[in-house]
């Protein structure tokens, strides 16, 4: 169901093999949800999306707290465009493969346009992480 999730933490790459990635999903879920993630564009939450991102990397193995993400995460010459780009792959590592958009999942079928509440969700879940 999931494949193996790459993240980069100070230039290392972190790989979450694909047994792992539920255990990553529910560790990050402890702060950040699916319905947190659709409203980051209206109400950023910088501390919550670093201390999911903190966890995730803990629970992958790599010894770092909140609070040094955060910091990465607010000041741009340490990588916050990186971590931003890994926040976007991690919650896309959080929508199950079956949700994802027909688009995104790469089979369009003309003519298909009713939605699941969960996919419209999904769906806007995905629009906030490329404004972040």
């Amino acid at each position: 169901m999931f494949e193996p999730v790459e993240l980069k933490w100070k230039g290392r790459a972190v790989v979450i093999p694909s047994g792992q990635v539920l255990g990553a999903i529910a560790v990050a879920e402890e702060h950040l949800t699916l319905g947190h993630i659709a409203k980051l564009r209206e109400n950023p939450q910088t501390a919550r999306v670093s201390q999911a991102y903190a966890s995730v990397l803990r629970y992958a193995g790599v010894e770092v707290d909140d609070a040094e993400v955060y910091e990465a995460f607010c000041d741009p010459a340490t990588g916050a465009a990186e971590i931003t780009a890994d926040i976007a792959a991690l919650v896309h590592m959080m929508i199950p493969r079956n949700l994802l958009s027909e688009q995104d999942a790469g089979n369009v079928r003309p003519g298909k346009s009713r939605q699941s509440k969960t996919k419209r969700r999904v769906n806007s879940s995905k629009s906030a992480i490329k404004h972040l």
